[in-house]
């Protein structure tokens, strides 16, 4: 079976885009901590999301068809940034961002951009303010479910 088009991911990616800009409008930072465990408002590292994550489950529009959801992310930049290489597959058509987390005030709170593949602009314009729910721990301390 064969994946989309270059003009269908463009298309994609231009309501990621829409969708995103609705979002930010919509939600406000106070509207998004509430969901934050207590466990993350008082001790959530980011430093322990560095490494590889396999999506379990997502309520996001454009994800519809794909799959083999990854995230990779890194550790924290000087800054505080998180970055993480997003990837999935529509059919067999591989398909990637590069999403960009700026800390906000609190624990677990982030205003979240994207690189947009194709070279089109504008991804970093665009923030959502985005919140980490919940974690769970392993046995050796980091994390085993975000």
């Amino acid at each position: 079976k064969q994946g989309p088009s270059g003009l269908a991911m463009a298309l994609r990616c231009f309501l990621l885009l829409g969708t995103a800009a609705l979002a930010a409008a919509t939600c406000s930072r106070e509207s998004v901590a509430k969901f934050r465990s207590l466990d993350v408002q008082r001790s959530f590292d980011d430093a322990l999301m560095a490494g590889l994550w396999f999506e379990q489950s997502y309520l996001d529009a454009m994800q519809v068809g794909s799959t083999c959801q990854t995230l990779n992310f890194s550790l924290p930049e000087p800054s505080g940034d998180l970055k993480s290489d997003f990837n999935v597959r529509y059919g067999q058509q591989p398909f990637s961002i590069l999403e960009t987390y700026e800390p906000l005030d609190g624990k677990g709170m982030y205003r979240k951009s994207v690189q947009i593949p194709f070279g089109l602009p504008g991804g970093h314009l665009i923030g959502l303010t985005t919140a980490i729910v919940d974690v769970k721990m392993d046995a050796g301390g980091g994390y085993d479910a975000v």
